[in-house]
């Protein structure tokens, strides 16, 4: 395989992760993550980050910031607390959230007792 085919089209022995799903009718799509090094015990370089896209996939926007949080669950928390608010603000009020931390998405779901850290936030939520 030359340098184009396996750069630009990959290597077709790699499997391919999930792949980005529509929401559910009239709602648009928020995808957010907050980057956390355990090692530190702190948010990676402080940073958390989310895009918003329309039912088709189409682009609408995209954000993020930095915080000094400390706790993995109290920076993903944030970042659904803080994009969520922005979608408000920007006039959309059906949001679908998607996120890599299940357990802040089971504690929104109330599938989970709440982590006493970021009670505060996810009542915000």
């Amino acid at each position: 395989m030359g340098f184009l085919d396996t750069h630009l089209y990959g290597d077709p022995s790699v499997v391919l992760g999930p792949v980005w799903t529509s929401p559910p009718p009239a709602l648009v799509k928020l995808n957010c993550d907050g980057a956390w090094v355990a090692q530190t015990g702190c948010a990676g370089g402080g940073v958390w980050g989310c895009w918003l896209r329309d039912g088709i996939g189409c682009f609408i926007r995209a954000g993020g910031t930095r915080d000094v949080r400390c706790v993995s669950a109290l920076v993903e928390a944030k970042a659904v607390q803080e994009v969520l608010t922005r979608c408000l603000e920007c006039g959309y009020g059906k949001v679908a959230v998607e996120s890599d931390s299940l357990s802040l998405i089971n504690m929104l779901n109330h599938e989970v007792a709440m982590d006493l850290e970021i009670e505060g936030i996810l009542f915000d939520i």
